[in-house]
C-alpha cells in the first residue's frame, strides 16, 4: 500500500508513559513502550478496542510479578510457571518503520530467550512476525505462541477439519482438553465442520481446547466486528500440546485465541519465527447460535484472506 497512508505517532496520553498508535483508513493500533513487546489495542479508527483491556492490571508496573494487561502478547510454549510467567513489565525498544514498528524486549534474564514484534500495516490488514531468539549458551526446544485476549461478550470459532478422511479407519482429528475444562460447559458448542466458544461474563469456569488440525485460522466476533487471524500450517511438523497450532481459552473476563508455530530445538543464536496476518471486518449479524452455513461463509472469506494477504 501506500506508505504515505499510515499514521504512526508517539503518544503520551493513550494510558501509558509512552505508546505508539499505528492507523489507517481502516484499522488503528496501540502498542506500549513501557511492558511488552504487547499489542493493547485494537479497532477501527476512532472504534472501540475489540482486545480485552483489564482495568486491574493497567499501566506500566515495575514489579517482579507478571501481569495480564490484556491485548496480544507473544510467549514461549509448552506452557511452564517459571519460563512462560516471565514478567514483561519492562521498557521495550521500538524501532518504526516505513510501514510499522519493530518492538523488542530485553534479552530475559533466566530463560535467556528475546521476543520481538515486528507490526507491519497493510491496506486492508496487518502482519504480525513474532520471533524469540535463543540468546543462551545451549540449545533450548520451545515454540512461539501468539496469544490474542479478546473483549469480553463475543464469540471464539475455527474450523475443525478443512477435510474429513477418506478412509473411516482413522482419526483425523486431534482435541485436547485442559485439566479445567468441562466437556459439558454450555459456552463450547461443537458442530459437524465448526467449533463455537462464547464467552460469558456470569461464568468463571475456565475452559481451553487445542485441536490439532490442518486449519489455518481462528476468529472472534464480538457485537458487528469480526477479527480473523491467519497463519501458515506445516502439516509435518509436530507442535506443542499434542499437536495443537491453534487454542482457544475463555473465563468470565475475556477470551483468548491462540496460535502456535512448530515445536523444535533451537541452537544458540537462532530464532523462531511465527507470522499471523489479522483482518478486522463489519458484519449485520450477531453470532449466538451454531449456524454452519453462516460460518462457511465466514470460513470461505477467512480462507481467501489468508492467500490474498
Amino acid at each position: 500500500m501506500d506508505v504515505s497512508m499510515i499514521q504512526i505517532e508517539q503518544r503520551h496520553d493513550l494510558g501509558w508513559r509512552t505508546a505508539w498508535k499505528l492507523s489507517n483508513d481502516l484499522i488503528e493500533l496501540v502498542v506500549p513502550e513501557d511492558v511488552g513487546p504487547r499489542v493493547i489495542h485494537l479497532g477501527c479508527p476512532g472504534g472501540s478496542n475489540l482486545f480485552a483491556k483489564l482495568p486491574d492490571f493497567q499501566g506500566p508496573g515495575a514489579e517482579e510479578a507478571w501481569r495480564i494487561y490484556g491485548g496480544h502478547r507473544l510467549w514461549h510454549s509448552p506452557e511452564d510457571a517459571l519460563r512462560t510467567y516471565y514478567p514483561d513489565n519492562r521498557l521495550v525498544h521500538v524501532e518504526p518503520t516505513a510501514a510499522g514498528l519493530i518492538v523488542q524486549q530485553e534479552t530475559e534474564s533466566t530463560t535467556q530467550l528475546q521476543k520481538s514484534l515486528e507490526i507491519v500495516l497493510n491496506a486492508q490488514s496487518v502482519t504480525v512476525i513474532h520471533r524469540i531468539r535463543n540468546n543462551s549458551l545451549w540449545p533450548l526446544r520451545y515454540a512461539a505462541w501468539a496469544i490474542s485476549a479478546m473483549a469480553p461478550g463475543g464469540t471464539a470459532f475455527t474450523r475443525l477439519r478443512t477435510k474429513k478422511s477418506d478412509t473411516p479407519y482413522l482419526s483425523d482429528l486431534g482435541v485436547n482438553i485442559w485439566p479445567h475444562t468441562s466437556m459439558a460447559d454450555s459456552r463450547a458448542l461443537w458442530g459437524d465442520q465448526y467449533f463455537m466458544l462464547r464467552q460469558d461474563t456470569n461464568v468463571h469456569q475456565p475452559f481451553k481446547v487445542g485441536l490439532a488440525n490442518d486449519v489455518h485460522w481462528v476468529a472472534y466476533q464480538n457485537g458487528s466486528s469480526l477479527f480473523i487471524k491467519s497463519f501458515d500450517k506445516d502439516p509435518v511438523a509436530m507442535y506443542p500440546d499434542n499437536n495443537s497450532s491453534i487454542a482457544l481459552y475463555t473465563c468470565d473476563q475475556f477470551s483468548e485465541i491462540e496460535t502456535l508455530s512448530p515445536l523444535r530445538e533451537v541452537n544458540p543464536g537462532e530464532t523462531v519465527t511465527h507470522s499471523e496476518r489479522w483482518h478486522l471486518l463489519s458484519v449485520d449479524q450477531p453470532l449466538t447460535d451454531l449456524d454452519e452455513n453462516r460460518l462457511a461463509a465466514m470460513s470461505w472469506l477467512a480462507d481467501l484472506y489468508h492467500v490474498v494477504g
